[in-house]
């Protein structure tokens, strides 16, 4: 059943974030470089009866500002499923306002152009962007190479002394992560309670008060 996403955590909170956006009003635009990733989402919100608008590699770039345009005039579409490939440049979204990156490209740099459709001129809302990654797996791992890439651009910029990666580094990427320990854990837990997630964003308090409900429901 293309429904059942409960064992998938990164598909349930994306359904969850749609629903929210839906209830409020809110445009929401769902990024992937993968096309098999953005076909399994598009089957999934048609069995939900979402209505969805999709631009890839393989949208005509004559077809591409209609598809755009119909989906900011329509208030009925509610989801753009979007290639980063396809949608990184010259395209203005600002129908939208929310964007969910569920992937990391290895070049960083194809992520920041996604989130510039909708962070651009024109925009009237607040944006909001929600990136998934599995913890110590190897989109963990690619999100923070891609944050080590924006380090040496910007130390490109302002001249200063680069460091060579060399294959050791590299293989550490592609390694088995370790188990995470409970100490490690805790200290996770920690930062994240110092961090106001939730101040501004009222759909992500909204997601969290119902999965602590439903973890007391379950216990």
């Amino acid at each position: 059943d293309v429904t059942s996403v409960e064992y998938s955590s990164k598909m349930a909170v994306i359904v969850a974030i749609a629903t929210e956006c839906r209830n409020m009003d809110d445009k929401l635009i769902i990024v992937s470089h993968s096309i098999l990733c953005l076909d399994y989402l598009e089957a999934l919100f048609e069995k939900l009866q979402f209505k969805t608008v999709r631009i890839d590699g393989s949208t005509f770039p004559s077809e591409r500002q209609p598809i755009i345009e119909r989906f900011g005039n329509d208030d009925t579409q509610d989801i753009m499923l979007l290639s980063s490939r396809a949608g990184s440049l010259g395209v203005n979204i600002t129908s939208a306002n929310r964007m969910i990156l569920c992937d990391s490209d290895w070049n960083p740099q194809h992520d920041e152009q996604s989130v510039g459709r909708v962070y651009r001129y024109g925009q009237i809302k607040d944006v909001f962007i929600y990136r998934f990654y599995t913890y110590t797996t190897m989109e963990h791992k690619l999100l923070y190479q891609s944050i080590h890439k924006r380090g040496l651009a910007s130390r490109v910029v302002d001249n200063e002394k680069l460091l060579p990666q060399d294959k050791r580094e590299m293989k550490k990427y592609y390694a088995i992560p370790e188990e995470p320990t409970t100490e490690n854990d805790n200290d996770n837990s920690n930062l994240l309670s110092t961090i106001p997630l939730e101040e501004r964003d009222t759909l992500l308090r909204n997601i969290t008060q119902q999965k602590e409900q439903s973890n007391v429901t379950t216990i």
